[in-house]
């Protein structure tokens, strides 16, 4: 599993059955993250191609989260530098999802950006920065402080 430190986080990028996923913990804790249910939550590209079926019939089509456009997404680059990380990922209908993570004290920003690169247009009916599942990668009862979540939402300029 990928692991970079990013300020006071450390980022992870657990895979299982090929598809990536995202965990971020408290720097010095990526040790303890238990491998097997870091990767089985979700992969990190969220989206949902209008169209497409799901994995799973979870929530009776409730949530666009799970989608097999979601599923089709496989690690085509990944870089790490001193001023982030960014992940590229390809899957069905040519589709390229590129998301930088950059420090920014105790937080990271979160940048996605989604390329259509196919040779047919499609209605992306649902896109997300990131993911929040499996709040806790730990094993049970293994939580170092409350969780601190700041969201800021923008869209573009």
């Amino acid at each position: 599993m990928d692991a970079y430190c990013m300020g006071k986080l450390d980022v992870l990028f657990p895979e299982k059955n090929g598809r990536p996923s995202l965990v971020i913990v408290p720097e010095g804790m990526a040790e303890q993250v238990v491998a097997e249910k870091a990767a089985s939550v979700f992969g990190m590209a969220q989206l949902h191609v209008r169209g497409d079926g799901h994995e799973t019939p979870y929530s009776k089509g409730m949530t666009m989260i799970g989608s097999l456009t979601a599923a089709s997404m496989r690690l085509a680059e990944r870089e790490a530098g001193e001023q982030g990380i960014t992940t590229v990922l390809t899957g069905d209908h040519g589709l390229r999802w590129t998301q930088t993570l950059t420090p920014c004290g105790r937080a990271l920003v979160c940048r996605t950006e989604i390329v259509n690169a196919g040779g047919a247009p499609v209605t992306l009916d649902h896109a997300a920065s990131f993911c929040l599942a499996g709040m806790t990668p730990f094993e049970a009862g293994l939580a170092p402080a409350p969780l601190l979540l700041l969201l800021e939402l923008r869209g573009p300029p």
